[in-house]
């Protein structure tokens, strides 16, 4: 095995990093220090690009939401719960 050659540098919250040709986002932990998480690589366009997707239009979004609000109003009528999953 060689030697490899690192330099150190110091992090800070929002930093990305690679490792092992993997990207990774410096975030805050929960004892007030920083850990790493997979970063995040894509942007929602080329996400949805890539399934063969792409964002609703407003009218869309409008329907869907007015659609949905119908939909929850009549199964709670029924005496239906819906739990957030």
């Amino acid at each position: 095995m060689g030697t490899v050659q690192i330099n150190p540098t110091k992090l800070e919250i929002g930093d990305v990093v690679e490792i092992e040709e993997r990207l990774y986002d410096v975030v805050p932990d929960k004892q007030g220090g920083a850990t790493l998480e997979p970063a995040i690589t894509m942007t929602v366009d080329e996400l949805l690009a890539k399934h063969g997707l792409r964002p609703l239009t407003p009218e869309e979004s409008r329907s869907c939401s007015a659609t949905c609000r119908a939909t929850a109003r009549d199964s709670s009528r029924r005496g239906e719960r819906w739990i957030a999953g």
